[in-house]
């Protein structure tokens, strides 16, 4: 069930307008942290092996770091 609505589900996640997603990332990192913070590792999995070109695991661990750092930097700024 979740991974049949799991763009659903991290697309209205994109629309709450916060102040962590302000920064220079793209979407599609912030789309593959949300995944993986909902559902873990297996559910990114099956979301990046539906695409017909997915990503190298490299480009998937620098957009999850990337997007995680922004975040804390974010956070920290308070």
């Amino acid at each position: 069930m979740l991974t049949r609505h799991i763009q659903t589900i991290v697309a209205l996640l994109l629309s709450v307008n916060v102040p962590w997603r302000k920064g220079s990332l793209n979407n599609q990192h912030y789309e593959y942290m949300l995944t993986y913070s909902i559902g873990g590792f297996g559910v990114l999995l099956d979301t990046l092996f539906k695409k017909s070109a997915p990503l190298s695991p490299d480009q998937i661990s620098k957009a999850l770091n990337m997007a995680l750092k922004e975040i804390a930097i974010q956070v920290n700024m308070k």
